[in-house]
């Protein structure tokens, strides 16, 4: 008989930690983004230094302001500015 070799998952603490420095390098990533096109417009100025919030608020609109009319939902969603979401 062969040996099946069984492959063990990594301990749940490894998988934290994995995820975590995932995160953070992400976020070093879209922050050197934001670095590096600081000075192309006012827009990406503004986006720098409130660390990204200009660009997540307006990107948010753009997805409420694309599906608006597809549900009852949407429609509330856009009318409150995604409080309901």
């Amino acid at each position: 008989m062969e040996e099946q070799e069984i492959e063990k998952e990594e301990p749940i603490y490894k998988q934290i930690w994995n995820s975590l420095k995932e995160i953070g390098n992400d976020a070093i990533a879209a922050s050197n983004d934001r670095w590096d096109r600081q000075f192309d417009s006012v827009y990406d100025f503004v986006n720098y230094w409130s660390g990204g919030l200009t660009g997540a608020v307006w990107e948010g609109a753009q997805e409420r302001t694309n599906k608006w009319d597809d549900s009852v939902y949407d429609f509330s969603n856009y009318l409150l500015i995604g409080s309901p979401a």
